[in-house]
């Protein structure tokens, strides 16, 4: 009785994270277009905020509510974080409902986009997953960092993934861009890890290491390595 209704606890308190999630995404979708609702659904969002127990996720939906319709900005970066944490958990539904409120705060950021094509990749839509990522580089001009990571999530939906990743680590190496490099060459090295070829994958995790290392003291690729390939 006690291991089921540990189970049934747990089972619950996801459902009261999920669902304090969902209204508070809710109150910040409708603030950004001034309904006459939005002051309602924030009252709802604020109540089930508040039942949940501490946590780093009551925290971060305790932030998005503290901020204003006018900080679109801040707003976006910190539905962005809490997608990344979200993604982490395994959430990528919930991840990806962040994400699209985010990006209706800040249609043209590069950034948000790379990140939701991640989540459709991940999630098995690679046909949204392959407009996104033309939607960066279109975004980024074609040819700037956000776009060389966008050719390392167009390699893993590709029909020859290996030899995609390829051509993009070497791009991102004659650009001198050890972010997207390094990106390229940890995917490649799980593509390699999971045909067995535990070799490969030693010796690319090796050079993205020194890659990662170049870049330690900068904000970006520590970011892209995580949630952005």
């Amino acid at each position: 009785m006690v291991r089921n209704g540990g189970i049934e606890g747990r089972a619950g308190d996801r459902a009261a994270r999920r669902e304090a999630g969902r209204v508070v995404l809710r109150a910040l979708a409708l603030e950004a277009r001034g309904s006459p609702g939005a002051a309602f659904v924030r009252r709802r969002a604020e109540r089930e905020v508040e039942r949940l127990g501490p946590s780093e996720e009551r925290r971060r939906l305790t932030k998005l509510l503290a901020t204003s319709p006018g900080e679109a900005c801040v707003r976006s970066k910190l539905l962005a974080a809490h997608a990344a944490e979200l993604e982490r958990e395994g959430r990528l539904a919930e991840a990806s409902a962040a994400l699209i409120v985010a990006r209706r705060l800040d249609r043209d950021s590069p950034d948000l986009v790379l990140r939701a094509a991640r989540l459709a990749r991940l999630s098995g839509r690679v046909g949204r997953a392959r407009r996104l990522y033309a939607r960066v580089r279109a975004l980024d001009g074609g040819a700037g960092r956000w776009a060389r990571l966008a050719a390392v999530g167009e390699a893993l939906v590709s029909s020859d993934p290996n030899e995609a990743l390829t051509e993009a680590i070497q791009a991102a190496v004659r650009a001198g861009d050890d972010a997207a490099a390094a990106v390229g060459l940890q995917e490649r090295a799980a593509l390699a890890r999971a045909t067995g070829d535990g070799a490969g994958a030693a010796r690319d995790r090796c050079v993205a290491a020194f890659h990662l290392a170049r870049v330690a003291n900068t904000v970006v690729p520590g970011k892209a390595v995580s949630h952005l390939g």
